[in-house]
């Protein structure tokens, strides 16, 4: 699918003793309880639990979209807990591209249109933008659908444009809540593909939060977690390792 390789800048995260606490008294929830890992240069993380085990405010974490209420997060050896709103803004524009599962896209904007917009925001210079665009849509193969509107878009191809769009500006980290979460199988296992291809031609590391273990390959980092808890965390080496989600529901 991809015919070109970019060099993207390498990435290295650290969580340290993470913690979030919602609420008080009775309505007190412990969202994440004293998470910590760290990750290598390109590589592929899967974080799988059931609902509630904290998987989506760690991606937010991650983001500097939510603080902590205790703990630390490294990326690159900057703190991201300490960084004002500005700062992390400026890190989600030209460090991290995010993927959520529901699409986002502006309905009237074209495929071209979208993928622009994170170009615009940070004051990048109009003639270089269509280098940029031409180079992420190749990569996920849209550039015959440059020019159509969201409405006219499968729903593999409205999340290959997130991922254009997520990837524009060239990040070191991406992160991906539920990506396949709103498509069927077949157009799942194809964003999944893509963003294999990515971590490997593209040395970028992913972070992707999923319920669905059919999802998963081997050679995937596999985090596995509950109650705001880390229960696992190993390399899948071999299709026995891959867990049934309902295993986790119980755990």
């Amino acid at each position: 699918m991809m015919n070109e390789v970019l060099v993207w800048k390498m990435v290295n995260v650290t969580v340290e003793n993470l913690v979030k606490i919602y609420g008080e008294g009775d309505s007190l929830v412990n969202a994440l309880n004293g998470i910590n890992f760290e990750t290598k240069n390109d590589e592929f993380i899967v974080c799988m639990g059931p609902s509630g085990a904290g998987k989506s405010t760690l991606i937010y974490m991650l983001a500097g979209l939510d603080s902590p209420t205790r703990g630390t997060i490294y990326i690159d050896e900057e703190e991201v807990t300490s960084m004002t709103d500005s700062t992390k803004c400026d890190l989600r524009r030209y460090k991290i591209g995010i993927i959520f599962q529901f699409f986002n896209l502006h309905p009237g904007l074209t495929v071209c249109e979208n993928v622009q917009l994170p170009l615009v925001i940070a004051g990048i210079p109009k003639k270089e933008h269509q280098v940029k665009i031409e180079r992420v849509l190749n990569l996920v193969d849209l550039d015959k659908r440059r020019n159509h509107y969201p409405y006219e878009l499968s729903g593999g191809e409205q999340q290959r444009t997130t991922i254009a769009r997520a990837l524009v500006m060239e990040p070191s980290l991406l992160l991906a809540d539920e990506p396949t979460g709103d498509l069927d199988s077949e157009n799942g296992h194809k964003i999944i593909d893509l963003l294999h291809e990515l971590a490997e031609k593209q040395r970028v590391t992913v972070i992707e939060v999923t319920h669905d273990e059919s999802m998963l390959r081997l050679g995937d980092r596999l985090i596995q977690m509950a109650d705001g808890k880390i229960i696992n965390d190993f390399v899948l080496e071999s299709e026995e390792q891959i867990p049934k989600y309902e295993s986790l529901n119980k755990g």
